[in-house]
């Protein structure tokens, strides 16, 4: 449910007839199928609970004129709200790093595609115009909805060595047909010891008396757009829908 049932915020631009985007302008070397996907998995910081997508507009316009190569990137995005209590006045532009933070590391936004400079003079410039608008939807739809990277849950491991020494013990015995620990040299055993830590001592977890898993570890990685304790609480909140 985490992975499809919670909701976000992205723009929907596939498939071509329920597309809420429209390219104006497309001379880049990427066809418009291709910046539509890549616009459309652009992650956005909104809040799916409050984010009205009536009142936004989300606009691109940009072209190389110089003789060097040229980024375009999610910080090149105007974003235009309106006032709903004044719903006939101009929209203002609100801040683009609110939908688009730069990442804390790089400094940079996605990058969407490049414009190449022009060197034929009878030729138009490379640009990218467009226009479109943010909506609310899950994974379901579309993986672009979904806020994390990562969800995934394993056994939780039960550290008990005695637990943990039944556990390689019956191993050696089923895998590896060694009957004694006692038979092996220190350093095959040693082997066998990082061998069996790689994976098989997945398979130590803490249990009840009919041996079946009692306890869980939980993954989940927030692509940013969200924090993880809203992402589980409207997980939460869809499994009881």
């Amino acid at each position: 449910m985490i992975l499809t049932g919670t909701p976000g915020v992205a723009f929907r631009t596939e498939p071509a007839e329920k597309s809420e985007m429209t390219i104006l302008v497309n001379t880049t070397p990427l066809v418009n199928e291709i910046i539509s996907h890549r616009i459309g998995m652009i992650p956005i910081v909104a809040d799916p609970d409050t984010f009205d997508p009536a009142l936004y507009e989300f606009v691109l316009d940009k072209e190389n004129n110089t003789k060097d190569m040229m980024d375009v990137t999610a910080a090149d995005f105007k974003v235009f709200m309106k006032n709903p209590e004044t719903p006939l006045e101009a929209p203002v532009m609100v801040p683009t790093e609110t939908f688009f933070p730069p990442d804390p590391i790089t400094g940079e936004t996605t990058l969407i595609t490049r414009l190449r400079p022009q060197w034929n003079q009878s030729a138009p410039n490379e640009r990218l115009s467009l226009k479109a608008k943010a909506s609310i939807s899950t994974g379901t739809e579309n993986i672009r909805w979904s806020p994390v990277s990562q969800c995934s849950y394993e056994y939780t491991l039960d550290t008990d060595p005695d637990h943990v020494e039944d556990v390689f013990t019956n191993w050696l015995l089923t895998n590896k047909k060694i009957e004694k620990i006692t038979d092996l040299a220190e350093d095959k055993l040693a082997e066998l010891k990082r061998e069996f830590n790689t994976m098989e001592n997945q398979r130590c977890y803490l249990k009840n008396e009919k041996g079946e898993p009692i306890n869980f570890t939980f993954y989940v990685e927030s692509v940013g757009t969200q924090t993880i304790p809203n992402i589980v609480a409207a997980a939460l909140r869809a499994c009881t829908n």
